[in-house]
Order: structure tokens, then C-alpha cells, then sequence
């Protein structure tokens, strides 16, 4: 009964976090594969950029690219 009352609290407490979180850093790679994605000086753009910052946008989530 213990185990199950803690097990259940932990759970609890995992999906709270997860559910509250709203700013993400996504890791890019310097990699040039247009229109996909490409990376120019440290700057991240193309499809995959445009895509995360639009769902950031309607969700009121915001990404950090790093």
C-alpha cells in the first residue's frame, strides 16, 4: 500500500513538471541541408525552424536554438 500511495505521488509530481514546462532548447548542428535546415554563422534557419517557431507561437511556447 505504501509503495503503491508513493509510487503514485512521484508519477504526480513527473507529470506536473512536465506539463508546466513551456521554453525548450533544441540543439542544432551546423550542417547545411536546405530546405530543411542549414546553420550560417551560429544562426539556425529553413523548414525546421519555421515549423517549431509556429507551433511556439499558436502553443505560447518559445524555443532557444543552441
Amino acid at each position: 500500500m505504501k509503495l503503491t500511495l508513493i509510487s503514485m505521488a512521484f508519477f504526480g509530481v513527473a507529470l506536473m513538471d512536465a506539463a508546466a514546462a513551456n521554453a525548450f532548447v533544441v540543439g542544432v548542428e551546423e550542417i547545411d541541408y536546405y530546405p530543411l535546415h542549414s546553420c550560417t554563422n551560429g544562426k539556425f534557419f529553413g523548414y525546421g525552424r519555421d515549423l517549431l517557431d509556429a507551433f511556439a507561437k499558436q502553443s505560447g511556447h518559445s524555443f532557444t536554438y543552441t
